[in-house]
C-alpha cells in the first residue's frame, strides 16, 4: 500500500478508536482543593463507564502548560472501575494509582480545566477523550472540547459552594456543567455516591478526654473541645 494511503488509513482508524473511547472513558472526579496544602494532594479520577476494558497506556492528561502521559504499559481500566492520577506528586505507580511527578507540573487552580487525550496533539478535537472546566470559562482546551461536541462555549462547573476537602464529581451522562456537582464527601477510588453539601472544616477539635470530679468519689467521663481557629464557632446542630 502507498505510504500516503497507509497514513490516511491509520489516521481514520485512530479517529474511530478515539471516538469509541470518548464517552466510555470519563474524568469522573477532581479533588483540586484538598484540606490543608494543595501541593501533592490533588487527585484526578478517571473512570471506564463502558462494558469492556480500555487501555489508557499512552494517553495524556493535559492542563496547560502541564501535560503528563500514562505509561505505555499502564493496565487497562476494567469496566466500571476507576483509576487515580495524583497531580504534581511523587509516588510509585500501581494499577489504580499514578503520579505525575513534579517536573513540568503545576497545581490545579480554583478556576481551571483539564482534559484527557489519546495523543499529544492537544489542538485536535478528534483525539480528545474528555474535558471539564470549573470556576470560570476560557480555560485551555475549551475550544477543542467545543469543536469536539463535548462542551458548550462559556460554560463551567460552578464551585462557589466548594469548601476545602470537597471535590467536583461527574453524576450525569453528558458533556455539560449540569452533569457535575460539588461533593462534600469525595469518593475517589470508588463509584461516585450522591453529592453532599460542602461544609467548611470546623476549627473545633477534641482537645482532651478524661474524668471530671463532681464530688467525693464522684467522677464522670468528659470530653474537652477547643476552638483552634480565630473566629467564633457555633456548635449548634453539630
Amino acid at each position: 500500500m502507498h505510504s500516503r494511503h497507509l497514513a490516511c488509513t491509520l489516521g481514520v482508524v485512530a479517529v474511530l478508536a478515539t471516538t469509541a473511547v470518548s464517552g466510555q472513558v470519563v474524568i469522573n472526579e477532581v479533588l483540586f482543593d484538598p484540606i490543608g496544602v494543595n501541593f501533592g494532594g490533588q487527585i484526578v479520577e478517571i473512570r471506564n463507564q463502558g462494558a469492556s476494558p480500555v487501555a489508557v497506556g499512552g494517553f495524556w492528561l493535559y492542563f496547560a502548560p502541564a501535560r503528563w502521559q500514562f505509561p505505555a504499559d499502564a493496565a487497562p481500566i476494567p469496566p466500571g472501575e476507576t483509576i487515580r492520577v495524583h497531580v504534581n506528586s511523587h509516588g510509585a505507580a500501581t494499577v489504580s494509582d499514578y503520579f505525575t511527578g513534579i517536573a513540568g507540573m503545576r497545581n490545579l487552580n480554583q478556576k481551571d480545566g483539564i482534559a484527557v487525550y489519546s495523543t499529544n496533539v492537544f489542538t485536535n478535537p478528534a483525539v480528545l477523550v474528555d474535558f471539564v472546566q470549573w470556576g470560570g470559562a476560557s480555560n485551555a482546551g475549551e475550544d477543542v472540547a467545543v469543536a469536539a461536541g463535548q462542551w458548550t462555549v462559556g460554560t463551567f462547573v460552578n464551585v462557589q459552594a466548594l469548601r476545602d476537602g470537597s471535590s467536583i464529581a461527574y453524576d450525569g451522562s453528558g458533556f455539560t456543567p449540569g452533569d457535575w456537582c460539588v461533593d462534600g464527601t469525595p469518593s475517589l477510588g470508588a463509584t461516585n455516591d450522591s453529592c453532599t453539601t460542602s461544609f467548611v472544616e470546623s476549627p473545633v477539635i477534641i482537645n482532651e478526654i478524661g474524668y471530671v470530679r463532681t464530688g467525693p468519689g464522684a467522677y464522670h467521663p468528659a470530653i474537652e473541645l477547643r476552638n483552634a481557629g480565630s473566629v467564633l464557632e457555633d456548635l449548634g446542630g453539630k
